[in-house]
């Protein structure tokens, strides 16, 4: 049986939480890295879900959804990340940011997650608007 989109949903608001907990107050490395580790299981535990579950309706969404976030999301980033290199006023700010991290590494680092982190949203953002899409075209 596939995830509610309840628990979907608390479990995204979780992981935004726990994201900005571990941004803002630069806990410890290892509990960092368990965080990680949960979110990863969480996502593989949904991609799972996408190919066991029983209700061929939902399983035909969540595909549409993820066939638009690699299709479309991907070289939405990559423009991105090639708007970015071209505009130093937007590499200024982002420098900043970096600077401003209380985490204790590297400003180059922690821009390099900026970045990832922002491919992620962009990505799910993408994945999220192509399957309320499919849905609202469905019914």
């Amino acid at each position: 049986m596939l995830m509610s989109t309840k628990s979907q949903l608390l479990a995204s608001v979780v992981l935004c939480l726990g994201g900005a907990y571990i941004w803002f107050y630069g806990v410890p490395f290892y509990m960092t890295a368990l965080f990680t580790i949960f979110c990863i299981l969480w996502a593989g535990m949904i991609f799972v879900q996408i190919f066991k579950g029983t209700d061929e309706l939902k399983a035909a969404g969540i595909r549409y959804g993820l066939a638009a976030a690699s299709g479309i999301g991907v070289p939405l980033s990559l423009a991105c990340v090639m708007l970015m290199v071209a505009m130093p006023e937007l590499q200024n700010v982002i420098a900043g940011i970096a600077a401003y991290s209380r985490s204790g590494i590297m400003p180059i680092a922690v821009g390099f997650g900026l970045g990832v982190t922002f491919m992620i949203i962009l990505m799910c953002a993408v994945f999220a608007a192509s399957h309320w899409y499919w849905w609202a075209s469905k019914r």
